[in-house]
């Protein structure tokens, strides 16, 4: 999975909005939240807004190519303990999932606040590792294996930033909820049918039958 993944930077040939459309799955693993609207928070923040991409921009058509979209990094009210109670509560989390889906994604992974460890990233790699074989299992099933491996590793405080480590109270096996419990799934299935395009102004449509010749009467 490492050996296939492209960076996305500023600097890059591509507009990142571009760049990222091209990837068969999107993983951003950069922490993302902020105030108002959830469609101007950004999805790749890079310094002073320059070449960031905004959910609106992922929101932009036409559909986006990537059917999974990874976001471990969204922090959602819960995030700060629901200090601050939103005006409606669950929002941010139910924009962030469909505005992925509206954009063209089949699968998501979205989280309620961030860890940011190495956790984090061993979950990610073992739900993608059976993304690309011939016949990839239901996406509840690669989540579900995933964290049964992650869980059940040695924890490793050192490398998990959102926990403080404590020789009185050292992480144990199985892992803590809080490292892997903040994690939505949202997936499609295998039923999503994309609509067709709309038929081009002036041009009447295609009969079915000649769209596809193997389309019966």
């Amino acid at each position: 999975i490492e050996s296939r993944a492209t960076p996305l930077t500023a600097a890059g040939p591509l507009p990142i909005p571009i760049a990222a459309s091209a990837c068969d799955t999107l993983a951003i693993f950069d922490e993302l939240g902020g105030d108002g609207p959830v469609a101007s928070w950004s999805m790749v923040p890079l310094g002073s807004g320059k070449g960031a991409m905004h959910f609106h921009d992922w929101l932009a058509p036409p559909l986006k190519r990537p059917q999974r979209v990874l976001l471990p990094g969204l922090q959602t009210a819960m995030a700060g303990g629901l200090e601050k109670v939103p005006s409606r509560p669950g929002e941010d989390v139910f924009l962030a999932a469909t505005d992925l889906l509206a954009a063209g994604a089949s699968t998501a992974v979205i989280s309620r606040w961030r860890t940011g460890g190495k956790s984090c990233v061993d979950l990610m790699t073992e739900f993608l590792r059976e993304a690309t074989v011939a016949e990839p299992p239901a996406a509840s099933a690669s989540w579900q294996r995933a964290v049964d491996i992650v869980r059940d590793e040695e924890p490793d405080a050192a490398q998990e930033p959102r926990v403080k480590p404590s020789p009185d109270a050292p992480l144990a096996t199985p892992l803590h909820p809080f490292l892997w419990a903040g994690y939505m799934l949202i997936d499609c299935g295998t039923g999503r049918v994309v609509p067709d395009p709309p038929p081009v102004v002036g041009q009447p449509p295609v009969p079915a039958s000649l769209a596809n010749p193997q389309a019966k009467p």
